[in-house]
């Protein structure tokens, strides 16, 4: 069986966007941690929980695509750090942001905006000098 040297994995587009994947997700838990000493799903909890009022589990779990064990630790440490609180008196687990989870909500969107914002800004250069070099040819 031969290889053929002309083919390569790392031009495929899919391969390509699942590395792009990891090195955002590798910034962005970066940027977590040392600004907010968060983990990324913390961020992603408080990002998801913050989107609404309040939010049941099971909706977390879902949406994070999470384990139930590890969203319920993840979810009693930022209880725990006063980012969210569980209502008494409902019947299901519903989920919400304390007033200092809002902002914290507040700061993590900011967070991520700028880093989508460089992102588009990298890909739009990158387009540009693409469909630049195709005219020339």
């Amino acid at each position: 069986m031969s290889c053929d040297t002309t083919r390569r994995f790392g031009e495929l587009a899919l391969y390509r966007l699942q590395m792009l994947s990891r090195v955002t997700e590798r910034l962005a838990e970066m940027q977590y941690r040392q600004a907010f000493g968060l983990t990324l799903l913390q961020a992603r909890i408080i990002g998801v929980v913050g989107e609404s009022s309040a939010l049941p589990f099971g909706q977390v779990v879902e949406t994070l695509e999470l384990e139930k064990a590890r969203a319920s630790r993840l979810i009693a440490g930022l209880i725990e750090r006063g980012l969210l609180e569980k209502p008494s008196g409902k019947r299901a687990v519903v989920i919400r942001l304390t007033p200092a989870g809002r902002q914290m909500w507040n700061s993590i969107y900011e967070a991520a905006s700028g880093r989508n914002r460089k992102l588009l800004d990298c890909l739009y250069q990158t387009t540009l000098r693409c469909s630049t070099g195709a005219s020339h040819r």
